[in-house]
């Protein structure tokens, strides 16, 4: 009831449309920004989100073992990409939604799994 009523009143006062204009120009950012950090960092594949709030970076190992060892290596936190189709096996998904306020964190992330991965030989 409270987010109706929030939405009823934005829509009145005019307020609505601007926000959304402005939440969908933070998350394309987001979206840019995580890729460059993809690209720069690991320079693995990934998906150039078309939406949503996630990408999905190819990192050519068992998903699962990766962020098993990334957040114990490097405090670092991904999902395996198993969960989201049986191609995605040796992938991660990247969620920069929670993010979108604070980039240089995805940034610092992309470089410490960078350094994980050409620690281990892996690019």
């Amino acid at each position: 009831m409270a987010f109706t009523k929030y939405v009823s009143l934005a829509i009145k006062n005019n307020t609505f449309k601007p926000y959304i204009r402005n939440v969908r120009a933070q998350y394309k950012l987001a979206a840019e920004k995580t890729v460059q950090a993809i690209r720069e960092h690991t320079g693995l594949p990934c998906f150039k989100p078309q939406g949503g709030l996630y990408t999905c970076i190819k990192i050519g190992m068992d998903g699962t073992e990766f962020v098993d060892a990334m957040l114990k290596n490097k405090g670092v936190l991904f999902v395996p990409g198993w969960g989201f189709g049986r191609t995605q096996k040796d992938a991660v998904r990247v969620s920069y939604g929670p993010l979108v306020n604070d980039l240089n964190k995805i940034n610092e992330g992309m470089r410490r799994a960078g350094e994980y991965l050409r620690e281990r030989k892996i690019i």
